[in-house]
């Protein structure tokens, strides 16, 4: 399967390996203070069967990036009121150090306590927490976190952008 995503100025093109399984969620372009939600002829029963799922991984940014994610959560906790209470989370650190407790109430808001005994993060040099799906296109091996491969539905809370430092 390829998904299509804007990119700047182009289209980007990525190819999803066949035993992927992917769903995309539509927004209402009317309301754009309102998360990405099932488009309108949609009665929600998708989203509400893939939050369901055990184990759900949601990935989030950590404290370095400007996401709403307790506005996010919010929303996903007024569809599903238990949610908060069974999903494991992770967050997406890259090669930033592990998140300060500063971050940590940033990133969760009010919703922190609540979620904080199933939060852990990536470390970029813990190759024990990853597993190897492969070379890249130069040879490269490459490692994604173990969490991710494990999880029965993931639910990425996050922003695309280019890091102009890091490549």
């Amino acid at each position: 399967m390829e998904v299509k995503l804007a990119y700047s100025e182009a289209e980007l093109q990525v190819k999803i390996p066949p035993e992927a399984d992917v769903d995309i969620f539509t927004p209402r372009i009317e309301d754009t203070n309102r998360p990405a939600i099932p488009d309108e002829a949609d009665d929600g029963d998708d989203l509400h069967a893939f939050l369901s799922c055990e184990p759900l991984l949601l990935v989030v940014n950590d404290g370095h990036r400007n996401t709403p994610t307790s506005k996010i959560l919010g929303f996903l906790d007024r569809i599903d009121h238990g949610l908060l209470d069974r999903a494991e989370f992770l967050i997406a650190t890259g090669a930033h150090d592990a998140p300060a407790r500063e971050h940590l109430t940033r990133i969760f808001g009010p919703y922190y306590d609540r979620v904080h005994p199933r939060l852990t993060h990536h470390d970029s040099r813990d190759y024990a927490a990853m597993t190897s799906i492969g070379v890249d296109s130069i040879g490269g091996e490459v490692f994604i976190n173990s969490r991710v491969l494990e999880a029965a539905g993931i639910f990425v809370i996050g922003s695309v952008e280019p890091h102009y430092f890091a490549g």
